[in-house]
């Protein structure tokens, strides 16, 4: 259940037209385990993803309790950093206090599934803010 002061939650993914299927089903997950009538909003970082994709998952999910937003990736002027794995979207999440107009967000790989409410997360980042949240094991160990 999420706090009564907590109006929105904030979601961040990043993804081009390489890892669109991942954020078909990243997206559906995210908003299948919200807590019915939790107003949320989904900010995408896109780096190539196509309009037709764009425009179906717009409205087969934005409805009156969650939007989502598509905004394009812009690398910063004058900066040459390499690329991660082959794509500089790896460098979208540091750009996330740019992008969401909001103190806490959860960041989701477009290669995730989430499995379940993840609310909780947003109530510890704003009662502990010194520590970072994750919510996905590393490592099948749990290390």
């Amino acid at each position: 259940m999420v706090p009564a002061h907590v109006k929105q939650l904030n979601f961040l993914l990043a993804a081009d037209g390489r890892i669109r299927w991942g954020l078909i089903a990243a997206i559906a997950s995210i908003c299948e385990t919200l807590p019915k009538g939790q107003r949320a909003k989904i900010t995408v970082v896109d780096g190539g993803i196509p309009a037709d994709m764009i425009a179906r998952l717009k409205s087969q999910y934005a409805d009156g309790t969650k939007e989502i937003e598509f905004v394009p990736f812009r690398w910063p002027a004058g900066c040459d950093a390499p690329a991660l794995e082959g794509s500089r979207l790896t460098y979208a999440r540091l750009c996330a206090a740019d992008l969401i107009d909001s103190d806490v967000c959860v960041y989701v790989d477009a290669d995730i599934a989430v499995t379940g409410d993840l609310s909780p997360l947003f109530e510890r980042a704003r009662t502990d803010a010194s520590a970072p949240v994750w919510a996905a094991r590393n490592r099948p160990d749990d290390s």
